[in-house]
């Protein structure tokens, strides 16, 4: 049987009301499982055309293609941006590629100095405007930093790089989702203490999330999503009104059955 939903998510960049633990869970494994059809038109092997199911959002494409291994950004890491909607170009991936070169030795001091903290752990002045010297946030700002200043490189190609890279430490953040958190920033807090402010405030709320989506979407190739990447989609499906597509969609799926305690036909 599914986990107590009494308790919602207050996540005001996405919501005025309330979002359910069962609606927010629904939504992830409706991102993490639906899909869409691809018309395919004549080829030798089909010369009448076919119709296939693909995924419908970034998380194969994105979340399961693990970051490189390496002391650095490998290409593998730039060029996985594209699964999430980069709409990259060759400029713009050599940009990105000298950007997160010059990025990666603050990403190095950032994960050092965390000690094995994610950024929901960290304290609050840590993650805003104007990062203490020396902490961990400081190397985190200045990683953004690096790739903002690139010429091509944006919000949304910052973000995704880092993010993929160091899941725990950097937010994901797009040009559908920076509008959203902005009406709620005030004087002292950027876009980033929004995400920890929300993080923080449903700690227990994303606590229970993470293990469930961990449990139920734990198939060979899946992986376990951190609470900035949950608060990410929950987010982005709301600013880009998919979100009743993917509540739909996650309550089809066999996981969302195991979960309520049904099973499929």
């Amino acid at each position: 049987m599914g986990d107590d939903v009494d308790n919602s998510f207050r996540l005001p960049s996405a919501d005025s009301q309330d979002i359910s633990r069962s609606d927010a869970l629904a939504a992830v494994l409706g991102y993490a499982r639906a899909q869409r059809d691809l018309r395919i038109n004549w080829t030798p092997s089909h010369p009448d055309g076919v119709t296939i199911k693909v995924r419908a959002y970034a998380y194969r494409v994105y979340d399961c293609v693990l970051p490189s291994e390496d002391d650095e950004f490998a290409w593998l890491d730039v060029l996985v941006v594209d699964g999430i909607n980069g709409k990259m170009d060759q400029t713009a991936i050599t940009a990105l590629k000298d950007a997160a070169d010059r990025a990666w030795p603050h990403v190095r001091s950032a994960v050092e100095r965390a000690e094995g903290r994610a950024f929901w752990e960290l304290p609050e002045p840590e993650v805003g405007r104007t990062p203490p010297p020396r902490s961990t946030g400081e190397a985190l700002d200045d990683a953004w930093r690096e790739c903002m200043a690139t010429d091509g490189i944006g919000v949304a190609l910052t973000h995704k790089l880092l993010h993929h890279k160091r899941p725990e430490l950097f937010p994901l953040i797009d040009g559908l989702t920076a509008p959203k958190l902005a009406p709620s920033k005030d004087s002292d807090v950027g876009l980033w203490g929004v995400v920890h402010r929300e993080l923080r405030a449903n700690a227990e709320e994303f606590t229970t999330l993470e293990r469930v989506f961990a449990d139920l979407v734990n198939a060979e190739d899946d992986v376990s999503l951190t609470r900035l990447r949950l608060h990410d989609i929950l987010l982005w499906l709301k600013a880009s009104r998919k979100w009743d597509h993917a509540v739909t969609h996650g309550k089809a799926t066999s996981e969302w059955s195991h979960w309520n305690g049904t099973s499929t036909s």
